[in-house]
């Protein structure tokens, strides 16, 4: 599913309107299936990640690509997976000053960067950068005792 995302989002370029419009309804059927829980894979930075550049590279700009952004964003900031990847997204897709209205409005620390954003949203993230790089032997060598 996530490859399905990333294909959504890029193989459309310089495509009618048409194309995109149906890249983008197979993106959010996707991501949509990706929020199930009873699919195996489960939506994580990466699919956010995928999906907000999908809005990006499907939605012209305006209202109803700033909304479909802000709301993956929110999404995303609640089930804490709002990576790298994720913030620098969002400052693709929406506006700075549509960006800096949401920052204010979730109460994000100045100035506004990833680090400052609070834990809660970052917190899936680290949680799986811990775990992926979890040296093989030492956790071997921890099982054994």
């Amino acid at each position: 599913l996530i490859a399905i995302l990333n294909a959504c989002a890029f193989s459309v370029t310089d495509t009618p309107e048409e194309t995109q419009r149906e890249a983008l309804k197979i993106a959010i059927k996707s991501f949509t299936e990706l929020k199930n829980p009873d699919t195996t894979a489960k939506a994580d930075a990466v699919s956010y990640g995928n999906i907000l550049k999908c809005v990006s590279n499907l939605v012209p700009q305006g209202d109803t690509r700033n909304n479909m952004a802000l709301h993956v964003f929110r999404h995303c900031a609640e089930h804490g997976h709002v990576s790298n990847m994720v913030w620098n997204e969002m400052h693709r897709v929406v506006p700075r000053d549509v960006l800096q209205t949401h920052m204010d409005e979730a109460s994000v620390t100045y100035p506004i960067s990833y680090e400052n954003l609070p834990q809660a949203w970052t917190r899936g993230v680290q949680e799986a950068s811990r775990q992926k790089y979890t040296n093989p032997a030492r956790q071997q060598q921890q099982q054994q005792q």
